[in-house]
């Protein structure tokens, strides 16, 4: 701690002069008289501040400084501690009164007012003591000296002198400041004593005035002896209670109202305390102006002057008769309550926490499990609280103890044999001294019970919440008082209302006002009476639609029986009101039906079993008057015996099932005996529980018309039979005939080759004439058996997938050549969100050949038109297709007959442009199957417009009936071996073996002929041919049971077998294993392409390089169909590895994988010798650029576009692709061309 006393410095020392002392002893004696001068004023004065301000003054006078100032001791409100200059003199303007200086020991100050010694600095700028204060700083103080303020109590502060001239203070100097604090702080103790007397006189006068105001309000009967206890004053409650007048008990007269039994005992306490000058208290009863005694409590003190001596006596006397009748009645409860905490199974204990011991009952010992006598103590009893609640219960019991309060706490206990039961204890901390131990009292009781039925009371809630928010209905509550005081979420989210809006009474406001005062009127009655409310009355939706409602609530009751809580339900009966009013209009209806119809009409009453007829039922079926009401049994008894079971089961089906309607056909006998025909419909009346009341239906007589169904019935089998039979014929004639045109067409085809290589082209022209009619007249054969099918129902609807602007620009390739041959021109438009449709492709696809033949045929050096676009619509989007023309047009009388079949628009028509009159009508009822509508604007020389709107989705949008069998696909067998070999084809038309067996030989193969099914089994078995051509149509076995058989054989199972029939029925091919499907006449460069895939080498294994898992897997298992073996791979990196590994026959590359550069593949490929000769067929997820082609020519065998749905297309063109990779050389002279012009790796 630094040392208070000036520093000793080493200097030579300095003999005074007299000079020297003289001016020393005039300082000091100057000093002695500014000290003499300020102890006078301090004597006089009582102004502190003013005494301050002088003493500033002259202590700068009295140490020749130019600075001086007074510290006051202040603290803050958050406990800091700081000197504030109170006054000075010589310091800057706003520096007294607001600036202050540190009240620590590193300050001058700070250090002179915590330690009391005065502290002298002579050299404030080299001091190592102390810090020099800003304020200092700023002023430029050299030296300083400082001494404390203080009186006979706390200091005060501190008085500090300053200068900042060089010198020095000495202890001389210090002396005389510490006399100036010494005078200063004895004269702020007077004025502090002063002003607290001051105050306390007065405060004593007001307190004497108010004492006497209060003592007359407060209810004891108050009163004032003098010192040997003779009263002088009552308050008056005294005067009210005794009924005395002032005078008569004053004195020691107040005996007068004692009780007899009691006042000498009072006399005598109260004398005693008087001579020992004690405070009194006693119990006794006084005697009130109706003459009956209560109890008082009376106390008395003595009031003291400064010398201790008793002035007076003040007392009062308090009724304490309540608390006597009470403190009786707590003593019983007390014994009631050990009763109850026996009957309660309540634990009581003390916890000493002095000794740590707990005094427990016997029933705390069963909570925690103790058992026997042993001691307990807090850890045996913490330690059997759960763990997880140990921290919070100490902590609770710490603030409890610390506090000196009360504890309350909920917490689980963990007995040893595991269970966890809940408990509540609660208490209150006594004996509450510091110095004196503590102990904890209370009590403990088990809620495992509760608190088991709190969860099952929780999760009751929740269900009853779950139940409020998934009922349709608006569930609410209010107070007892029948206010709305919580948010209601149910009945905001009906009305719209809001919480200010709706609470207390604001939920009036959205009741229809016409129904608020019965509204109102029956919630007051309902809560007057505690009964259950029920109203109905409309209610205003948050859209401003009135609901009618049905309301009923009902009061939750405590057990006095208040009113807690009302909850109550607001169910909507719009619909039962507006079927009640439709109900009302039906009877009304209904009477005057029965009044004006010829229907039998009744009226069944359920629970009676009594049937009201009206009078039809006489004038119908003959019965008299005793029939107007009969019994439902006597109904049943008149159907006819047939008819009983199916109508009693179905009408009583919709009585007890809750329908509402039924009808039924059946026999009825009349009162002659015969029966009638009827038609019965009856209608089933509910109560709004559902429960069925009556039934009212009428019957008609339908006898007539029952005879003319029959009549049409026998007349449409009939139909039907020469329908069948006029299929029949046309199916047959259609083979007949489609069979030898095949062979006239094919023998054409042939010929023409044939002369053309032979180089005679003179008979050219007339073969070209006998194939166009011999196809034309195919075409009408065609035409035919479609029609037949559509009208015998047997055409079939085969949904797929595709992409309708890859459809129409396929469509408009295909006919470009047919609309250019008159100077047409074809114009094709295809909106850019057109999108993909599921339908059957192939109708489609001839429909619209259809109409563009159509167009190019009645147009001459025109436009023809195909667009199409996408037309939003539910439930699914439509495509619509537009074939426009700029042709002759047609009338309205022509388009009337334009859709029948054989039929144009006129007969000259027919005459100058040719056609069937069969395409139009196929267009048509292909339009229908496929749930779509063709429709026609045209105009007579402006030309046609025809519009064949389709759904984009068949399976939403087609006609009732139509088959979807999903997208076609071949299902290829395994493929041939690695030499060509022999083909075996049955087929019981000579001509048509010829024609296919002359193809064959010209392609190099093997053949074998069967003109019946079983004689081509019995050959397949001896040679077993590399391939099978069946024909389907053959007389005892056909074509599908030979299949059949093939398939069924183990060792005849893997031959392909192609499918070449005259009727289009691809489906069931393919279902029954055949490897392709031909219709006649034959595609032979299509049959080429087939079989060269089935006689190439066996398969190998394909690397498919790409990402699209579908897409890979697709391949992969056409792949294996055949035989092939896939491996894949998605990098790079990973494909190089497999190359490494073993060679593949063949790469299947899509070069825009993520993860993989194609064309970086294909250059690394090639660097390789022996990797650069593997064939790599591009199949492209996106579409290829020219400048990629390019890159890609010469490095890969074919481009095949990727389909978005893998179609069957896509997997075609893939087989052929690797079908043209396998083949072998071409013959000398024939050349062999490369799919797209682009070339092999090989070189």
């Amino acid at each position: 701690m630094p040392s208070a006393r000036p520093s000793a410095r080493p200097s030579a020392r300095i003999a005074p002069t007299d000079g020297h002392l003289a001016e020393r002893l005039a300082r000091r004696e100057r000093q002695q008289d500014l000290l003499a001068r300020f102890g006078i004023a301090a004597l006089k004065s009582a102004n502190i501040d003013a005494l301050l301000q002088q003493a500033t003054t002259l202590c700068a006078e009295g140490l020749d400084a130019e600075l001086c100032k007074a510290l006051e001791w202040v603290t803050d409100a958050d406990g800091a501690e700081r000197l504030l200059v109170r006054a000075g003199v010589g310091w800057n303007p706003g520096v007294v009164g607001h600036r202050s200086l540190g009240a620590d020991l590193a300050s001058p100050a700070g250090y002179a007012l915590k330690t009391g010694e005065p502290v002298i600095s002579n050299d404030l700028g080299s001091e190592s003591r102390f810090r020099c204060p800003d304020l200092l700083a700023e002023h430029g103080v050299k030296r300083a000296i400082n001494v404390m303020i203080r009186g006979e109590g706390e200091p005060f502060g501190v008085l500090e002198v300053d200068s900042r001239r060089d010198g020095r203070f000495d202890t001389a100097d210090a002396a005389f400041l510490q006399g100036v604090a010494t005078l200063l702080g004895g004269a702020i103790d007077r004025a502090r004593d002063a002003a607290e007397r001051h105050r306390t006189e007065t405060l004593l006068r007001e307190n004497e005035a108010q004492f006497r105001s209060l003592a007359d309000l407060i209810p004891q009967l108050t009163w004032m002896a003098d010192a040997n206890g003779a009263v002088y004053w009552y308050n008056r409650r005294w005067y009210e209670f005794t009924g005395a007048e002032p005078g008569e008990t004053e004195g020691w007269n107040w005996r007068s109202v004692h009780h007899p039994d009691h006042v000498d005992r009072a006399s005598d306490g109260f004398f005693r305390a008087i001579r020992a000058g004690e405070p009194w208290e006693d119990t006794f009863p006084l005697r009130g102006k109706d003459g009956r005694y209560r109890w008082f409590l009376s106390r008395a003190v003595p009031v003291r002057d400064r010398d201790g001596r008793i002035l007076r006596w003040l007392g009062t006397n308090t009724d304490v008769t309540e608390q006597r009748l009470a403190e009786s009645r707590v003593m019983e409860a007390e014994r009631r309550l050990q009763l109850a905490l026996r009957a309660a199974r309540i634990g009581a204990w003390s916890w000493n926490l002095e000794d740590d011991r707990i005094e427990a009952d016997a029933r705390l010992r069963e909570i925690f499990d103790f058992t026997g006598g042993e001691p307990i103590r807090g850890a045996d009893v913490t330690g059997r609280v759960h763990p997880d609640d140990q921290p919070r219960i100490g902590q609770i019991i710490d603030t409890a103890r610390r506090r000196r309060g009360e504890y309350d706490a909920e917490f689980r206990i963990l007995l040893p044999s595991g269970e966890v039961r809940w408990a509540v204890a609660r208490g209150v901390v006594t004996d509450g001294t510091p110095e004196r131990s503590l102990t904890l009292i209370g009590v403990t009781w088990d809620t495992t019970d509760a608190k088991r039925a709190e969860e099952r009371l929780r999760l009751s809630e929740a269900r009853f919440r779950s139940l409020v928010e998934a009922t349709a209905a608006i569930v609410w509550s209010t107070s007892g008082a029948g206010r709305f005081e919580t948010p209601q979420p149910s009945w905001s989210s009906f009305t719209g209302q809001t919480f200010d809006e709706l609470k207390g009474t604001g939920w009036v406001e959205a009741i229809h006002p016409d129904d608020r005062p019965h509204t109102s009127e029956a919630w007051r009655a309902a809560r007057a009476g505690k009964t259950v409310y029920k109203a109905e009355h409309r209610l205003r939706r948050y859209d401003g639609v009135y609901r009618d409602m049905l309301v009923r609530a009902v009061p939750l009751l405590d057990a006095g029986g208040t009113v807690q809580e009302w909850v109550g339900v607001h169910t909507d009966i719009t619909t039962r009101r507006r079927a009640e009013e439709a109900l009302r209009e039906t009877e009304e209806r209904y009477r005057l039906a029965a009044q004006a119809t010829n229907d039998a009409i009744w009226d069944w009453n359920l629970s009676s079993d009594r049937i009201h007829w009206n009078e039809a039922v006489r004038t119908l079926f003959g019965y008299g008057g005793d029939a107007s009401e009969t019994s439902a049994s006597w109904w049943m008894d008149h159907i006819h015996p047939d008819d009983q079971d199916h109508v009693v089961t179905g009408i009583h089906a919709v009585i007890d099932g809750g329908g509402t309607r039924w009808n039924d056909e059946y026999r009825f006998r009349r009162a002659d005996g015969s029966y009638a025909s009827i038609l019965d419909r009856g209608f089933v009346l509910r109560s709004p529980i559902g429960q069925p009341l009556r039934m009212i239906g009428a019957m008609q007589d339908i006898s007539v018309r029952k005879r003319a169904e029959e009549e049409l019935e026998a007349a449409r089998l009939a139909a039907e039979e020469a329908n069948r039979a006029k299929s029949l014929f046309i199916a047959n004639m259609s083979h007949e005939l489609r069979t030898p045109l095949s062979a006239v067409i094919g023998y054409t085809e042939m010929l023409e080759e044939e002369l053309s290589d032979l180089g005679v082209d003179s008979m050219l022209p007339d073969l070209e004439k006998i194939e166009a009619n011999a196809r034309h007249l195919l075409t009408l054969i065609n035409g035919v058996l479609d029609i037949s099918k559509i009208e015998a129902g047997k055409m079939e609807v085969h949904g797929e997938d595709a992409d309708v602007a890859d459809l129409t620009r396929e469509v408009a390739a295909t006919v470009e050549a047919l609309v250019s041959k008159k100077g047409n021109r074809l114009a094709v438009e295809v909106a850019d969100d057109v999108g993909r449709m599921h339908t059957d492709v192939v109708k489609v696809r001839q429909c619209l050949f259809n109409l563009l033949s159509n167009a190019a045929k009645f147009t001459e050096n025109g436009t023809v038109t195909l667009s199409v676009e996408r037309a939003p619509a539910a439930p699914s989007d439509m495509v619509v297709f537009r074939v426009a023309d700029t042709g002759i047009g047609m009338t309205p009388e022509q388009v009337r007959r334009l859709f029948e079949r054989f039929m144009q628009a006129d007969s000259s028509t027919t005459r100058r442009f040719g056609g069937t009159g069969l395409g139009l009508a196929i267009t048509k009822a292909f339009a229908d199957m496929l749930g779509g509508e063709v429709a026609i604007d045209t105009a007579p020389a402006k030309g046609t417009s025809f519009t064949l709107r389709l759904p984009a989705d068949l399976r939403h949008g087609r006609l009732p009936g139509s088959a979807d069998s999903g997208p076609i696909r071949l299902e290829e067998l395994p493929p041939a071996q690695a030499t060509r070999e022999t083909i075996l084809i049955i087929d019981d038309e000579q001509a048509m073996r010829e024609l296919l067996a002359r193809f064959l030989h010209r392609e190099g193969y093997g053949v074998a002929l069967a003109a019946d099914g079983q004689t081509g089994l019995s050959i397949a078995r001896q040679i077993r041919p590399r391939a099978i051509l069946l024909d389907v149509m053959m007389p005892r076995t056909d074509g599908w049971s030979v299949l059949s058989v093939l398939k069924a054989e183990p060792d005849l199972a893997d031959i392909p077998v192609i499918i070449i029939s005259s009727r289009r029925e691809q489906g069931l091919a393919l279902s029954l294993g055949a490897a392709d499907y031909f219709t006649k006449p034959v595609d032979w460069q299509r049959l080429h392409r087939v079989l060269s895939g089935l006689s190439g080498q066996a398969p190998g294994t394909a690397l498919v390089l790409m990402e699209a898992d579908e897409t890979r897997a697709l391949l992969g298992a056409e792949l294996g169909r055949d035989g092939w073996r896939v491996a894949e791979a998605e990098t790079e990196e990973d494909a190089f590895r497999q190359l490494a590994a073993a060679m593949p026959t063949v790469i299947l590359l899509d070069p825009f994988t993520p993860g993989l550069d194609g064309f970086h593949f294909l250059k690394a490929l090639c660097r390789d010798p022996d990797w650069c000769r593997i064939p790599v067929i591009v199949v492209a997820a996106q579409e290829i650029g020219r400048d990629e082609t390019e890159e890609l020519r010469g490095r890969v065998r074919d481009i095949i576009p990727m389909a978005e749905d893998g179609s069957d297309g896509m997997i075609e063109e893939l087989k052929e692709a690797i079908a043209r990779l396998r083949a072998p050389a071409p013959e000398p002279g024939k050349g062999a061309g490369q799919a797209d012009g682009t070339g092999g790796t090989d070189g």
